[in-house]
Formats: C-alpha cells, structure tokens, sequence
C-alpha cells in the first residue's frame, strides 16, 4: 500500500464500493471552471457540462498539497468535492480531464480541450511544416 491515497475509488450512490469493474456515469454535470485559466480559455465561460467518467478521483485532503507544487485544479464539480480538470500552467499545453471530451466532438464542431490541443499542436510545429490553410482558418476561429 501507499503511505498516502492520492487517488480513490468512487463510491455509488447505494454505497457500493467500485473497484475493478466498469462504471457508467452518463449523467451530464456541471462543471464550475475557474477564471484566467487554460481551461476558462477554451470553454470562454465559466461553467462547461460534461459526462464524468472515470471511476478514480483525487482524494481532496491532497488537493492543496498539489496545488502547492503548481498544479491547478481549474474545473470542479458537485460543489467543489470532484476535481474535473486540471493544469500544469507551466507546460504549453498540459490539460487533463476527468471526462472523455471526444465524446462531445463532431466534424466542424471539436470539444473545447481537443480545439485547444490542436491548435497547441499545431503552433508547436516548425514553421515550414504548417499548411497556411489550418492555421488561416484557427486564426480566424479567435
């Protein structure tokens, strides 16, 4: 064992512990994203709706430790007690979600974290290597 539960497991609501088989969380939550943040960036608001669906989340007793070390925790839900994303703003481009983002991504319509990765991806690259059409159309896009 750890000496320390960073993560845990969730619990549904019948108390039932979720360990070792699939969960299905198709509920859609409301996610509170904090401002001047990468996250608030790419919603342009702050609150996003999205499907939380991992069975692990981060224990909150160590929520300010992490913090602490520069990591931001910049959209939460169910009044703050479930982290959904986080940040590590001194990367380019570090975002991590608590939901599968893909699931809400159609053709001419990417989710809001697949737009931004993208877009970082694309800036990233050497500039003889862009097509001047993408990053016409990502300008335009601002």
């Amino acid at each position: 064992r750890y000496p320390r539960m960073l993560l845990r497991g969730l619990v549904h609501s019948d108390g039932c512990r979720v360990m070792n088989r699939v969960v299905v969380n198709g509920k859609l939550r409301e996610i509170m994203v904090k401002d001047k943040t990468m996250a608030y960036d790419l919603y342009g608001r702050g609150k996003a709706w999205e499907r939380h669906r991992h069975r692990y989340e981060v224990n909150p007793k160590h929520i300010a430790e992490f913090e602490a070390k520069g990591l931001v925790f910049s959209g939460s839900s169910d009044n703050n007690r479930r982290m959904e994303i986080l940040e590590l703003p001194t990367n380019r481009f570090h975002l991590a979600t608590q939901y599968h983002a893909e699931f809400k991504s159609r053709l001419g319509r990417p989710s809001p974290p697949y737009f931004g990765f993208v877009k970082a991806a694309l800036k990233a690259k050497p500039r003889t290597l862009q097509s001047k059409h993408i990053i016409s159309k990502i300008g335009a896009s601002n």
